[in-house]
């Protein structure tokens, strides 16, 4: 083979490009305007897309109670978490954060909480817990949802040695005694 000639159909390019970039929504809505039909549509996407986050993110499913009571309560919490992600959604949306919500909650996982515990000579333990310094982006979430940029303030617990007891002390000597 030495040569090859091909030509472009033009017919089947303008068909082509009379079609590219154009969306196409079949509703039974009496609704005309499309802007309207447009607006239900990402009303929709977006509760959809929010059960599926409720689904995989937060661990709605599968449901294993055994009682109607525990399956009702189950549904009970994920409506409210339904509504907590929207309602979160929708105030960082006004603020021009339009992450999808695993990547809002990828973000705000890198604000951490660390635990310090050391033993000290005299036996006691003492135990220091504090949040690191948020990221930029967590500090940003953190504002538009009107959140303390601190929401664990720093805490110091010290455990003593419990004194030995009297009454276990003369137990074990008359054990021992015999």
């Amino acid at each position: 083979m030495t040569a090859i000639e091909w030509k472009k159909n033009a017919k089947r390019q303008e068909s082509a490009d009379s079609k590219h970039g154009r969306y196409l929504l079949q509703t039974d809505l009496d609704e005309t305007d499309e802007e309207s039909i447009w607006e239900f549509y990402n009303v929709i996407r977006t509760v959809e897309e929010t059960f599926r986050i409720l689904k995989t993110d937060l661990d709605i499913r599968p449901i294993y109670h055994k009682s109607d009571d525990g399956t009702k309560a189950h549904l009970h919490l994920a409506i409210l978490d339904y509504w907590v992600v929207s309602c979160s959604r929708y105030q960082l949306k006004q603020v021009g954060i339009r992450n999808d919500w695993s990547e809002i909650l990828r973000i705000l996982s890198t604000h951490k909480i660390v635990s310090t515990r050391m033993e000290q000579t005299n036996g006691e333990w003492i135990e220091i817990r504090q949040c690191t310094q948020p990221s930029n982006d967590v500090t940003e979430i953190y504002e538009a949802l009107k959140l303390n940029h601190e929401p664990y303030r720093r805490r110091k617990f010290v455990w003593r040695p419990k004194p030995p007891d009297k009454n276990r002390e003369i137990e074990n000597q008359k054990i021992n005694s015999g």
